[in-house]
């Protein structure tokens, strides 16, 4: 069982479509080999955060079968960091994409380096572990089934946003590029998120 599902979704949606590391990587491969890099470079990025959903939800799961002070303090410290990352997002000048120099590798290559991308990236675990025990019921029948679901929609969001930048990547990029003021707003936004998301955690 979900809480507030309106907000989970508002949510994932405003955390994909704002600019990030990833957009840069797939953006770049998809400038310097074509849409079919692209897709599969997106496609092993999401692999790589549905790695990070599966640790997380059975780490999750450990936690809240171990003791209710093990759970208070995955309350507390995911309300901590949710609370950090939205002030380092206000600090932190609104990320600028640009086509990094890029290699020509194989499709299977593309792959394997997009789930690297992700999975050796221990802030991403670190963010699924703190976002979405808060929008899993107590009186879910399966806790780690219901975090699980939750992660595959934010991968499913992202692979949905991450098509379109593929498929538009030359307008994409030169919008971001041209107008600021767009990535900037996007930063903010999810700024705010971070931070109601660290408070709303804290209340419940």
């Amino acid at each position: 069982m979900i809480e507030n599902l309106p907000l989970f979704l508002t949510a994932a949606l405003v955390l994909n479509v704002s600019p990030g590391p990833d957009h840069v990587y797939i953006l770049g491969r998809t400038l310097a080999q074509g849409q079919r890099a692209g897709f599969i470079s997106s496609l092993g990025v999401c692999t790589g955060a549905l790695v990070h959903v599966l640790a997380a939800a059975f780490g999750f799961a450990a936690i809240v079968q171990s003791s209710p002070v093990a759970y208070a303090l995955l309350q507390y410290g995911g309300a901590a960091y949710l609370g950090w990352l939205g002030i380092q997002v206000f600090r932190t000048p609104a990320l600028q994409l640009s086509e990094p120099a890029a290699t020509p590798m194989s499709l299977a290559g593309l792959f394997k380096q997009g789930v690297l991308v992700d999975v050796l990236n221990p802030k991403v675990a670190l963010f699924f572990l703190a976002f979405l025990p808060q929008f899993v019921s107590h009186n879910a029948p399966s806790r780690t089934t219901t975090f699980i679901a939750l992660g595959t929609v934010v991968i499913l969001i992202a692979i949905i946003w991450e098509a379109l930048l593929v498929l538009f990547a030359d307008k994409i990029l030169g919008h971001f590029l041209r107008h600021s003021r767009a990535a900037t707003f996007l930063n903010q936004a999810m700024g705010v998120i971070f931070i109601l998301l660290a408070v709303r955690l804290v209340l419940v």
